[in-house]
């Protein structure tokens, strides 16, 4: 109990964490908050009354107590976060709005994120300050705007939603931890730039600095790859880096250093530490010092565009700062503690972002682990160096190790070894490339002694990076950890810390006993899984994906897409981690366009799925000679492309069960067979707004998987 008691915020934000994921699942009403912390309230009231001689030995009752009360705080926190968004429901509308990041070039359109600040309801228009994700249409290779313009736009506010695919990640939260809830596309002629007399939002005015220095970035620099890595490494900014390059970085393990965290801070902090040694001598000095590093830090983290992981870790800097000022040592637990509290308060949210649990989890892990590996050898000199960066790079890798297998299914084998290279390299860059981006407007005859050395690292870190992940078995991939794994594998390292920290043999018998059980669950899920017999419609945009999976045959029927790897990569890959699938055989379905020539529906439409029966029906199809004497009995039919095929057509031709509408069909078509088939009592499953489409052989009942 004494760690706990040095890290009191410890004792805070674990409940509060626990309130936000059981919100976030259970969601509970507002009545049912009041009365649960109406609960908490009264049984502390009652234990206040209590004898002090009673309340020494139940002490542990009123932690308790107080657990529970913070754990309601968090389920009240998310609630109040989610309803104080407003809601589109997909309506059209006009909104003036004020561009706040750099626009990123896509495909087909330019993505950027819009701060609307009012928004037509009715006949008057009503003030607003939320994000929303806008696409705008792309007619060149030019950016239409830049942070700070000022929009009016008309067009169609959408929800953020999930695909709806089992085991996919969770895009709604993860930009709902960004605090954008909706999206919007524009078209060409919908919107238009206005001027206006307000001054440009922090973050508005943050990405137009931005903007500026990767123009320098992009002068002084020779190469787009490292322009792109020193953009990312220096400013936060991803948008130049290509999927080979991030491919890359993962493949090596040194994926971390691109986003801007806790390394990056604590080198610029470490960095003014010691070139304001001097005003160490007096006691205004040191409070001089701390103000000016913390000012530093909080400008870098302006500079960065206030990423969450950049704001924990300036608040865990500027802690540290105060507490070597006041002459305390600082708990580094304690400071990261007291920084996710106090971000979990502005954005309960935040839980849900992939960065912000990676960064605290590597953090923690380093501050816990580090020293006990690095005391295992005493060394001197460059060995000595080698050795700590090592222990390093182990240490972060036992916290982090769990979430990057859950989220990016691979694991760097030679983390340890590219860390030799990436750490050092990533130091000079920082050192290098503040002094760069300083000299540059006001000394240019002084920034080439910045540019040489950063160009020289920048070269290094990328060829580094590119041999090492050629190297043989540089990565683990096609991984898979499930919720409950996950959950469990932290409960082990929980354990073990706690062994670590108390010496009690208790706890390495459960964190063995832990490992055991979860090794057993794990083989029993793959033999159940292996024996499953099931068929699955997936949500994959435009495509069309029919995957039947029967003892360890894995049949996907694809068509729509020039390029399926991507497609299974996105939607499909994840769930066949989950369920122990590595390989897949691939069929065409037949594919009929709107202005090909009618033909009668053949064997082709046809197929069957264990003891199902379906049919695929595609686009301009004719079944006008079609007389059947009996109507052919079929499982579900699935709609694709805009089948011009009608109910009377259904019903005199087939006798189904359900009719399934896949996503490669227009919004107007599916709403409108949504519409008549269910007043004609047919069941309909429409799988952009309801979700994949799965069957389980063995139980033959429907189960419809739901947006997540």
């Amino acid at each position: 109990m004494k760690f706990l008691a040095v890290n009191p915020f410890i004792r805070l934000v674990v409940p509060l964490i626990v309130g936000i994921l059981l919100q976030h699942h259970f969601q509970w009403a507002w009545f049912t908050l009041f009365c649960i912390s109406g609960i908490f309230i009264l049984g502390l009231a009652l234990f206040s009354l209590l004898s002090l001689r009673q309340q020494f030995f139940l002490d542990w009752l009123r932690g308790l107590l107080l657990g529970l009360l913070f754990i309601t705080a968090g389920s009240a926190l998310l609630k109040n976060h989610t309803e104080s968004q407003p809601v589109f429901g997909g309506e059209k509308g006009t909104f003036l709005a004020e561009v706040t990041d750099i626009p990123l070039e896509k495909p087909r359109s330019w993505q950027s994120i819009l701060r609307i600040r009012q928004c037509q309801s009715g006949n008057s228009y009503e003030h607003l300050n939320t994000r929303i994700m806008a696409y705008f249409q792309k007619t060149d290779s030019l950016a239409p705007v830049k942070p700070g313009d000022m929009v009016i736009g008309r067009g169609y506010i959408h929800p953020i939603q999930n695909y709806g695919n089992p085991e996919e990640f969770d895009y709604r939260s993860y930009m709902a931890s960004r605090g954008i809830h909706h999206q919007c596309y524009l078209e060409e002629c919908a919107w238009s730039k206005v001027q206006s007399d307000n001054r440009p939002s922090l973050t508005a005015l943050s990405n137009q600095i931005r903007s500026r220095m990767l123009r320098q970035l992009d002068a002084g620099i020779r190469g787009k790859n490292q322009q792109a890595v020193a953009a990312a490494l220096l400013l936060g900014y991803k948008g130049g880096l290509t999927p080979d390059m991030k491919s890359r970085f993962s493949a090596s393990g040194t994926m971390h250093i691109l986003a801007v965290s806790g390394l990056h801070v604590g080198i610029i902090y470490l960095l003014f530490h010691h070139l304001l040694v001097l005003m160490d001598r007096s006691r205004h000095g040191r409070m001089a010092k701390t103000g000016v590093i913390i000012v530093i830090l909080a400008g870098y983290a302006f500079l960065t565009g206030l990423s969450p992981s950049v704001c924990r870790a300036t608040l865990m800097f500027s802690v540290i700062a105060l507490g070597r000022t006041m002459r305390r040592d600082s708990s580094t637990y304690n400071s990261l503690a007291f920084s996710a509290f106090l971000l979990l308060v502005i954005n309960p949210m935040l839980i849900f972002s992939v960065s912000f649990q990676l960064s605290y989890a590597a953090v923690a892990s380093i501050a816990f682990f580090q020293p006990r590996l690095y005391s295992l050898m005493e060394l001197q000199g460059i060995p000595d160096r080698l050795w700590q960066w090592l222990t390093l790079a182990v240490a972060a890798q036992i916290g982090a190790a769990p979430l990057i297998i859950r989220y990016f299914h691979t694991f760097p084998n030679y983390f340890w070894l590219a860390n030799f290279i990436a750490i050092p390299a990533a130091t000079v860059i920082i050192v290098a490339g503040i002094g760069y981006l300083i000299a540059f407007p006001i000394l240019p005859a002084v920034y080439e002694i910045f540019q040489i050395p950063l160009n020289f690292c920048l070269q290094t870190l990328t060829r580094a990076t590119g041999i090492i992940e050629k190297l043989p078995f540089s990565s683990s991939r096609d991984l898979w950890i499930s919720t409950s794994g996950l959950i469990l594998f932290y409960m082990i390292i929980a354990l073990f810390t706690a062994y670590l920290i108390y010496r009690r043999t208790s706890f390495l018998k459960g964190s063995l006993a832990l490992g055991i059980c979860s090794l057993l669950l794990n083989i029993g899920a793959n033999l159940y899984h292996h024996n499953q017999q099931e068929l699955i419609i997936y949500h994959a945009g435009e495509a069309s994906a029919i995957n039947y999976r029967d003892r360890g045959k894995n049949l996907l029927y694809m068509a729509g897409t020039q390029d399926p790897g991507k497609t299974i990569r996105f939607h499909i890959k994840n769930y066949w981690l989950s369920r122990g699938e590595r390989t897949y055989t691939l069929r065409e379905l037949p594919r009929q366009g709107k202005r090909n020539r009618p033909v009668p529906p053949g064997p082709q439409h046809f197929f069957e799925a264990g003891d199902l029966r379906l049919a695929y029906l595609h686009g301009n199809l004719d079944f006008s000679g079609l007389q059947p004497r009996y109507p052919l009995r079929l499982d579900y039919i699935i709609l694709a492309g805009d089948a011009n095929i009608t109910i009377k057509e259904i019903t005199r031709c087939f006798r189904v069960k359900k009719i399934i509408l896949d996503g490669s069909n227009s919004y107007y078509q599916r709403h409108r067979w949504i519409k008549r088939l269910r007043s004609k009592d047919v069941q309909v499953h429409s799988i952009p707004e309801h979700g994949a489409f799965q069957v389980h052989m063995g139980q033959k009942i429907d189960k419809k998987i739901g947006l997540l």
